[in-house]
């Protein structure tokens, strides 16, 4: 699998849409190949610590998650990549922070 930012980006926003404080994603035997990969790209946001696992199947947004879902609201995330290319989300989350502090003072 192909980490995939843009993906990462759509999973976040999928769970703080979610109704309940919990997102809830049940991880089974022969799961389909989009359930794979939402699960493979799920375990990449918690490794960089934009969500937290809270169970087995349960999850929530971190505060760095809604960091990136605001800095990619406002375009950061975007020129982050252009300056950075691929790279972790986390990382990319620095970079957009740092170029807007730049461009503020």
């Amino acid at each position: 699998m192909k980490r995939d930012i843009e993906y990462q980006l759509v999973l976040l926003k999928e769970i703080e849409e979610s109704v309940d404080a919990i997102y809830l994603f049940p991880q089974t035997f022969g799961m389909d190949e989009e359930d794979q990969k939402k699960w493979q790209h799920l375990q990449l946001l918690v490794d960089e610590g934009l969500v937290e696992k809270l169970s087995d199947h349960g999850y929530r947004l971190a505060a760095l998650g809604y960091d990136a879902l605001d800095l990619n609201r406002k375009g950061h995330i975007k020129s982050a990549i252009e300056k950075s290319g691929d790279i972790g989300l986390a990382i990319l989350i620095k970079v957009a922070k740092a170029i807007l502090v730049n461009s503020i003072g």
